[in-house]
């Protein structure tokens, strides 16, 4: 699952990335310490992704992806939240299944897809999931992450990419951020609302 996946960091419960990187992969890891699990579970039954229905979902214990123990990644919460980092209460697990409804074609998006979401800090999130595992995922999403009065900390950018080049397995082959300039290698495109995809192919 996740040397496939799509990893979305300050996620909050926003779709665009399955709708916009769907067709290409079909596994995606949303990380946000601002989710409860009351309001992932209505997000996903009440609202969900437009053209899908939900086929599952279900809550795991925290330590079914983690590899250190709680203690361990507190001690490490902590010094961000000493930074001006979040408070970030114990993670929770979701594992979520959906399919396209039948009115809707290939060019709606795939017919099939799984979305992980953990409550965590971002960066500790990468390194906790991507980085103790010593995989990348295929496709970092990098949009929006709140700074400053979005309430994300100062320094989480420069935080996410030491994290990034920490990873024995190497950068992220693909990403989609916020619209910038174009590469001049036509490396990039703009895909969606003021967002960009960049191919490392």
């Amino acid at each position: 699952m996740l040397r496939e996946s799509v990893f979305y960091p300050c996620s909050g419960l926003d779709g665009r990335p399955v709708q916009l990187l769907g067709r290409r992969w079909q596994k995606f890891v949303y990380a946000d310490y601002g989710i409860n699990p009351e309001q992932f579970e209505t997000e996903c039954r009440e609202r969900g992704f437009r053209g899908y229905d939900l086929d599952g979902l279900e809550f795991m214990p925290w330590h079914y992806l983690l590899k250190r123990p709680w203690s361990a990644i507190k001690g490490d919460l902590d010094l961000v939240a000493e930074r001006g980092g979040p408070q970030v209460p114990e993670p929770f697990i979701a594992s979520s299944t959906w399919n396209r409804q039948t009115e809707f074609n290939e060019e709606h998006g795939p017919a099939r897809f799984s979305l992980w979401f953990i409550r965590l800090e971002a960066v500790t999130a990468y390194r906790e999931l991507y980085v103790q595992h010593r995989v990348a995922p295929q496709c970092l999403v990098d949009v929006c992450p709140g700074l400053a009065f979005g309430g994300n900390y100062r320094g989480y950018s420069e935080a996410l990419e030491v994290a990034l080049f920490e990873n024995p397995a190497g950068l992220p082959r693909h990403s989609l951020t916020d619209l910038e300039s174009s590469d001049p290698a036509n490396q990039t495109r703009t895909i969606g609302k003021r967002l960009q995809f960049t191919s490392g192919t």
